[in-house]
């Protein structure tokens, strides 16, 4: 309710980057962190699956690619989400899976023009377009050898 304009303009986005660096309390980034993240217990069932996927590509002598399907609610510079995506994308590098960050391709762009619609998050054909070719990027980068047949 600033009668200036610069401060009401601003202070959305203020609020907004501060709850990606340190989510508030009661807020669903908040309850994720913690529920997920902080929660040992779960945080354990999330590498056991990483560990089970590195086995399995292990086991049958192919590459396996992680690919993080950022939600698309919030595609400024610092996603809410970021942090859980960098820290489950390491722990998959950790287990010798490669990576594919979805948030590095969606970025910057209007997240309501990907989205089926206000209410439904899920991608519509344009941004189902990014992801596709977020996943292309990141299974073009694997090794050589991940393309060869077996």
């Amino acid at each position: 309710h600033s009668p200036s304009r610069l401060l009401r303009v601003l202070w959305p986005r203020l609020v907004l980057q501060a709850s990606a660096l340190r989510p508030a309390e009661g807020s669903y980034e908040y309850t994720l962190v913690r529920n997920y993240v902080d929660s040992p217990e779960a945080w354990g069932q999330i590498t056991e699956g990483l560990d089970r996927l590195a086995r399995i590509a292990e086991d049958r002598g192919v590459c396996a690619n992680v690919f993080i399907h950022a939600r698309l609610g919030q595609l400024r510079l610092l996603h809410p989400y970021d942090r859980i995506y960098r820290r489950v994308g390491a722990a998959a590098l950790d287990r010798g899976l490669s990576v594919t960050q979805s948030i590095d391709t969606l970025r910057g762009h209007d997240a309501e023009a990907l989205r089926f619609s206000f209410a439904d998050p899920h991608p519509n054909e344009a941004g189902h377009r990014l992801l596709a070719e977020a996943l292309r990027e990141g299974l073009t980068a694997l090794p050589s050898e991940c393309w060869r047949g077996g």
